[in-house]
This record gives C-alpha cells, sequence and structure tokens, in this order.
C-alpha cells in the first residue's frame, strides 16, 4: 500500500519536475540541466538504501513511516510550484487525458524507443528477485547482496558525465539500441564466478548508459511535443515505463515459482534479446538523428 502511495505521488510530480525545469532553463542549456538532473535522481538511488538500513534498525515501521512523510513532501512541492505566465494565450489541448498517449502512438521515433526502453525496465525489475535468490543461496550475505545490487546507481551516478559524449557519438536510435543490446547479457552475470562482485561490476555497466537514455527521451519529448501536450506526454511517459516495473517483479515471482533461479535469469536475459530484435531491424529507429529546437516547443 505504501508502495502504491508512493506510485501516485510520482505520476504527478514527475511531469511537474521536468516542466519546472524546463520553464527556467534556456533551451542552449537544457541537454546539460537534464543530465545533471539525473546526477541528482542517481545520488537519490545510491543513498536511499543505505538511508533505509539505518531507519529500519531505528524500528521495522521507520522505514514506511520516512517513506511516506517524504513523498509526502515531495507532493506537496510539486502543489506549489507555480510556472512563469506564458508570453501567449495557451492553448487548449486536445484530446482528454488520452491525448499524451496518441501523440507517443503517432510518433514514428517515441514510438519505439519507448517500446524498446519498457521491455528493458520490464527485464530490469525482473532480474532483481532472482539476483538475490541465487546470491544468497551461494552464501552471499545480505550486505554483500545491497552492494551488488547498487551497482546500478553507481554506474548511473558516473554515466552523468558521459552523457554529452554518448550523444555526440551516437543517434539517438543507435545509442538506445546500443545500449540495451549491452544489457542482455546482465541477468547471466550471477552465473559466473564472482559472486556479489561480477553483479556490481555487470550492473554498474548498464548503468553508466541509463542517464544517457533519460536525457535522450526527455530531449526527444521536449523537441518534438507541442506546448500544449507536454505535460501530457510527459505524463504518458512517465506510465509507460513505470508500468514495466511490477510487472517484471510479478513475472520473477512466477518463474521462480516452478523454476531455479539460474533459468529465470536466463529466461529474461532471452525476453530481452527476443525483444530488442524488431527495433534492431527498423530503419526508423537505426537512422534517427537528434531533433532540433522546434519553433514553439523550446520558448522560453
Amino acid at each position: 500500500m505504501v508502495a502504491a502511495v508512493i506510485g501516485a505521488t510520482i505520476a504527478y510530480t514527475g511531469p511537474i519536475r521536468l516542466l519546472a525545469l524546463r520553464s527556467v532553463v534556456a533551451p542552449e542549456q537544457l541537454p546539460q540541466a537534464l543530465a545533471q538532473d539525473e546526477a541528482r535522481m542517481s545520488g537519490a538511488a545510491l543513498a536511499g538504501p543505505p538511508l533505509a538500513g539505518f531507519l529500519f534498525g531505528l524500528g521495522r515501521s521507520v522505514p514506511f513511516l520516512g517513506a511516506a512523510l517524504a513523498s509526502l513532501f515531495s507532493l506537496t512541492s510539486a502543489l506549489v510550484v507555480r510556472f512563469p505566465s506564458p508570453a501567449e494565450p495557451e492553448q487548449k489541448a486536445e484530446g482528454g487525458a488520452l491525448a499524451g498517449f496518441r501523440a507517443l502512438a503517432a510518433s514514428p521515433l517515441l514510438r519505439p524507443a519507448l517500446a524498446v526502453l519498457l521491455v528493458i525496465n520490464l527485464t530490469g525489475a525482473a532480474l532483481l528477485l532472482p539476483v538475490m535468490v541465487l546470491l544468497r543461496d551461494h552464501g552471499t550475505s545480505s550486505g554483500g547482496i545491497g552492494l551488488a545490487l547498487a551497482g546500478e546507481a553507481v554506474g548511473a551516478l558516473a554515466g552523468t558525465a558521459l552523457v554529452s559524449r554518448l550523444h555526440r557519438l551516437a543517434g539517438p536510435g543507435v545509442l538506445l539500441l546500443a545500449v540495451a543490446w549491452a544489457a542482455v547479457p546482465v541477468p547471466l552475470a550471477p552465473l559466473l564466478p564472482g559472486g556479489a562482485v561480477t553483479v556490481f561490476v555487470a550492473l554498474f555497466t548498464v548503468g553508466a548508459g541509463t542517464p544517457a537514455l533519460r536525457v535522450m527521451l526527455d530531449l526527444l519529448v521536449f523537441r518534438q511535443v507541442p506546448d500544449r501536450l507536454r505535460g501530457r506526454v510527459i505524463a504518458a511517459t512517465i506510465t509507460l515505463l513505470t508500468a514495466g516495473m511490477p510487472a517484471g517483479a510479478f513475472a520473477a515471482g512466477l518463474l521462480l515459482d516452478h523454476f531455479s533461479p539460474a533459468v529465470a535469469l536466463a529466461a529474461i536475459a532471452g525476453v530481452l534479446a527476443a525483444a530488442l530484435l524488431p527495433a534492431t531491424a527498423s530503419r526508423t529507429l537505426r537512422r534517427a538523428v537528434w531533433p532540433a529546437a522546434a519553433p514553439g516547443a523550446e520558448q522560453g
């Protein structure tokens, strides 16, 4: 129930965060600002688990109370945000609540990019439980498991410094596919020698590419979506991306009910590889280029 409350606040505060950032950042500074925001998020993800352990030491209910209070603070902050008044009268968004989803479905670039990111999120959430079970069965301590799983957050924090360089090296589609294919062997890392250290390195490697993908998606939305639809498109994007996480966790539980952790991890890697084949064959995605700032989508 606490997780559901937190998820509800994210659905509202996520779009507010990006729109607030865009309202105070000049168009030419937007990529740098988004990368810095990714550093903030990665730092929070890295600090969260140790803080949770400390709070759990104070009492079993304290971490849940802390999460609820933090989410309440986040929601309250979002509610009091006031955006600068637009220079011109705002156009009313057409299409109601589903307008954001329709805009994503109509985009030849955002549609396949979101599909790939959804599969990455789904399989990423699915591998956590089998990894924990396998490491525990091999005698890894709780602290060692926590350290291994922190690899993704550490990699993401380091990867914020690579965002600009990676964006210069490849177009959005090639970058997306490269990071996605690099994630395919990650579920198999716990089956290799090295235990928690190997898992940490694998998660660090894929985590280092995550900020570049998040900034890529934000830039595509900001530069391709009209102002009147931007908030709804961001909300639709967050909804689609987060939908894969509970589905992945549930699928992992079902796999572990019937198969060993090793088989479950191999299945997760296979699902990710199979899902990437259609996207890799798509010329639209492979040949995609970074869009220029659209008139009306990059107003100060």
